[in-house]
């Protein structure tokens, strides 16, 4: 998997869930935690992505993020 094609799968994956931590992010897509932080430090530029530290923390998108906001139904 190339590395944009990876990023819209954090993206997907996220919008569908909310959150997860780096660590199911990066057994779910078979790469290192490291990896995952870099997408994240990538991916907070042009999307609504952010991490929280701790007990239930993780990687979030922000609930009012639709990414197929401009699709036809």
């Amino acid at each position: 998997m190339d590395t944009a094609h990876r990023r819209m799968e954090i993206i997907s994956i996220l919008s569908a869930k909310g959150h997860m931590t780096m660590r199911e992010l990066a057994w779910e897509l078979d790469v290192s935690r490291r990896t995952i932080m870099n997408d994240i430090i990538a991916l907070s530029f042009d999307y609504p992505v952010y991490t929280k530290p701790g007990e239930g923390g993780g990687v979030f998108i922000t609930e009012n993020y639709k990414p197929y906001a401009n699709t036809l139904t």
